[in-house]
């Protein structure tokens, strides 16, 4: 009898012991994932504008300290012996070290907040300022990129799933958290660097109305001079003045675009000069034809379009233009239309042809002249990069890299898949071209077979439209009211095959630096619709659909997901 009493006692207190351990354990369950909610609610609060006003400041020291309170829970005495069980307590030293990973993160994102609000905060009146706000700004995410580094997971091995899923979950977030800091160091760094000059840069500014691959066409072309955070951006001229004529040599270009696209005439042609999407190739070929043309080299090359100039002028203000005020919500429809319309009475105006260069060039006067919101303007142009509004190259070899680490470079990636419609009817049709695109992709063992299918339909009314938009262009183009166009595909590096279905001949066919160039030319007639299928395979893995800078973007449905290429997106295949 006594010792049933005992074994009953000892099965009692392992029973309670067993309660009190599973309480423990759900209690750190819960804290963690507070803290993991706090810290993905302080993700989504990451604009400039929530710096300055510190709202992620709150999430994320609730953050550490819920995994503070787990590391904590973890060490109570109650679920000290399971730690030496092989399997719960490999679980279990796994999750004390999440917990702390947890914590340090919160910690550094708080810091890191804490220091850009007050960056953020200074005085930026004067370029010489703003210079400052930018390399302190550097300095933050670089300290912050630099403790994020030193961050330890624990073992990986064996765990099972819920610890594994958070463990692979922290893993991937605080990648893309180091990288979008690597980003924020080489653009606050590259910026800073252009204003503080001295530098000499080509600003070509580009219109969506008549598009390219990648980019409008660049239709103006300007000097920007910076010193001391002070700009200075001559006037514009229209692009077809600097055309290289027979007898001037033009400057060496990168073969692939020679190669692919020399029957346009790339390296004379100041408006097809983007039929490549690859600005890091084209660039150099615009730096080196303004000098074939007979203007002292440059370091560097900039191209805006009017959504860039739409981010600029939120910041800024309205400008005026001439004797047109501008504000923010009706550049781009004044760029892209209104300004063809104001002049339908005398389409060959001289003053019309520089209307997009006279709103450029206010635009960056305004930015020089005036005070503004270093946060807001910071939103706005990181919006305009991400959609290809905004591309830079240099000369110097350490801002480059640092605009293209930043992503403003235009260049293709071996995972890229760029779908885009260049305009060759000498008309302003472009935005009522609507271009969407169906994508169907089926496993095919360690590859994946893909069938685009690319919907094109002419949306140009039928009336209403000055002879500018719809042409007919008195020295050629299209006939009144006709899309004539190009549509290019950049295919990842890796492809196999790449052919659209019932097209005879090609324009266009082969690599395009990483990329593979299938393009084929078309006309499509006022309320014509038309549809192209490209069938290509490629290798299991992440697939990065590029943005085409179109106004409407482009609209893309693959399965049952719908989206645009306003801002590209990246596909797991």
């Amino acid at each position: 009898m006594t010792k049933r009493r005992v074994r009953l006692a000892v099965g009692l207190v392992i029973a309670a012991w067993v309660i009190a351990a599973g309480v423990v354990i759900l209690l750190v369950r819960s804290q963690a994932l507070a803290g993991r909610d706090a810290a993905d609610k302080a993700r989504t609060e990451a604009s400039p504008e929530d710096l300055v006003a510190a709202r992620p400041l709150g999430d994320l020291r609730r953050a550490g300290a819920r995994m503070r309170s787990a590391h904590r829970t973890l060490r109570n005495p109650i679920i000290s012996p399971l730690r030496v069980l092989p399997v719960i307590g490999r679980q279990l030293r796994a999750a004390d070290a999440l917990t702390t990973a947890g914590a340090q993160v919160a910690g550094v994102g708080a810091d890191a907040v804490a220091q850009a609000q007050g960056a953020l905060l200074l005085p930026h009146k004067t370029g010489a300022e703003r210079v400052v706000i930018l390399r302190r700004l550097a300095t933050i995410a670089e300290d912050a990129k630099r403790r994020l580094t030193g961050v330890d997971y624990g073992r990986g091995d064996a765990l099972v799933g819920p610890v594994r899923s958070a463990r692979v979950s922290l893993i991937d977030q605080l990648a893309k958290v180091r990288d979008g800091l690597g980003k924020g160091i080489a653009g606050a760094r590259a910026a800073a660097d252009l204003l503080d000059g001295p530098r000499h840069y080509l600003v070509l500014a580009a219109n969506n109305a008549e598009m390219r691959v990648g980019t409008g066409m660049f239709l103006s072309v300007g000097l920007l001079e910076t010193q001391t955070g002070k700009l200075h951006l001559d006037s514009f001229r229209p692009a077809a003045d600097l055309d290289l004529g027979p007898f001037t040599k033009p400057p060496p270009a990168d073969p692939d675009l020679l190669a692919r696209w020399g029957f346009l005439h790339i390296d004379r042609n100041w408006r097809n000069l983007a039929m490549s999407p690859r600005f890091d190739a084209v660039a150099p070929l615009a730096a080196g034809m303004w000098v074939a043309a007979g203007n002292a080299p440059v370091d560097g090359v900039i191209a805006l379009d009017p959504l860039a100039l739409r981010a600029v002028l939120k910041a800024t203000g309205p400008i005026q233009a001439g004797t047109r005020t501008v504000d923010a919500d009706h550049v781009v429809d004044y760029l892209l239309h209104d300004q063809y319309v104001d002049f339908a009475a005398k389409p060959d105006d001289p003053s019309r042809n520089e209307q997009l260069g006279r709103v450029a060039q206010a635009a960056l006067q305004a930015l020089q002249d005036r005070e503004w919101s270093v946060s807001s303007l910071a939103k706005e142009i990181a919006g305009a990069v991400r959609g290809r509004h905004v591309l830079a190259w240099s000369t110097l070899p350490a801002e480059n890299d640092a605009w293209r680490n930043a992503g403003v470079d235009g260049s293709m990636r071996p995972a890229s898949l760029l779908v885009a419609v260049a305009n060759r009817g000498a008309n302003k049709l472009d935005r009522f071209l609507d271009v969407s695109v169906d994508m169907t992709v089926k496993k095919a063992g360690d590859r994946r077979d893909v069938v685009l299918t690319v919907h094109l339909a002419n949306r140009t009314p039928a009336q209403g439209e000055p002879r500018y938009v719809v042409g007919p262009d008195p020295g050629g183009g299209a006939p009144e009211g006709v899309y004539r166009g190009i549509l290019s595909i950049s295919l990842p590096t890796p492809v196999h095959g790449g052919r659209f279905d019932a097209v005879p001949s090609l324009v266009a066919f082969g690599p395009d630096g990483p990329s593979n160039v299938v393009a084929v030319a078309f006309d499509l007639t006022r309320g014509a619709a038309r549809d192209f299928v490209m069938r290509f395979s490629v290798p299991k893995g992440p697939m990065r659909i590029e943005p085409s800078a179109r106004e409407p973007a482009v609209r893309w449905r693959v399965g049952a997901s719908q989206r645009d290429d306003a801002a590209g997106f990246t596909l797991a295949l």
